[in-house]
């Protein structure tokens, strides 16, 4: 079982990282687009988004009756029904535009990904939260659409280091946030551990001292944490505890 956990583990890692240096270079670029073409890709991503809804689930077809993707414009966006996370929740199953993926067959997933990830299906990490509502949500994703997350948060540090001279071991994030690998900075942690980019975990449930003695030891140049952990390492920065010496 350990052998198989450990497997899966490093695929994960393997795949994850691969696809974030493949998709890095294109983020980047998009840092200089002008307004104009940022505007026609946030266009031409939403009508692909609202295609691939209406053609593979069947709960947003419904909802999206009547609209005609290809010539949805962003104006438009006020006029699309809310899903909100509740509506979600009650409706998974018909949500999916994979029909092999069932609350009942995720929530088994999640179940046994609690300290080990791995992913489902052989396709889709599996992330829950339950946000600032409180309210538990299932997020079911590619390895590449995680990747376009994980790049579009680092992006600007990847970018500010790359013309300096990007070091071997990649762009270093002391990364403060969930400690359990069903969250996205928890999986983020467990799984950037090569480059382009590498995070070195610091949970956030963790004591703040401990917290400080492991951003010490590692000195990170970037730090990445909640924002009330962010407060509290300011706090301990001023104070002469941490010392850190941060780029961003």
């Amino acid at each position: 079982m350990t052998t198989a956990m450990t497997t899966d583990l490093e695929l994960l890692k393997t795949r994850v990282s691969g696809a974030v240096g493949r998709q890095m270079p294109e983020h980047i670029a998009r840092l200089g687009w002008d307004a104009g073409r940022l505007a026609a890709c946030q266009r031409d991503r939403l009508r692909a988004l609202l295609a691939r809804a209406i053609a593979g689930s069947p709960f947003h077809a419904g909802r999206l009756r009547g609209v005609d993707p290809d010539r949805f414009e962003l104006a438009d966006l006020a006029r699309l029904p809310v899903m909100t996370k509740a509506g979600m929740m009650e409706n998974f199953d018909a949500a999916t535009t994979d029909r092999r993926l069932t609350r009942n067959l995720v929530e088994r997933h999640l179940a046994g990904a609690v300290t080990d990830p791995s992913l489902l299906l052989g396709d889709y990490v599996v992330l829950v939260s339950g946000g600032s509502s409180g309210q538990r949500g299932l997020f079911v994703q590619t390895v590449d659409a995680y990747a376009e997350f994980a790049a579009s948060v680092t992006r600007r540090a990847m970018a500010a280091a790359a013309a300096t001279g990007l070091p071997p071991e990649g762009l270093v994030i002391g990364m403060v946030g969930a400690g359990s690998p069903v969250h996205s900075s928890g999986l983020a942690s467990l799984t950037a551990t090569r480059p382009p980019v590498r995070l070195v975990p610091a949970p956030a449930s963790l004591p703040v001292a401990e917290i400080v003695r492991r951003l010490n030891a590692a000195q990170p140049p970037h730090l990445l944490a909640y924002a009330g952990k962010l407060a509290e390492l300011a706090a301990e920065q001023r104070d002469g505890r941490l010392k850190l010496n941060l780029r961003s």
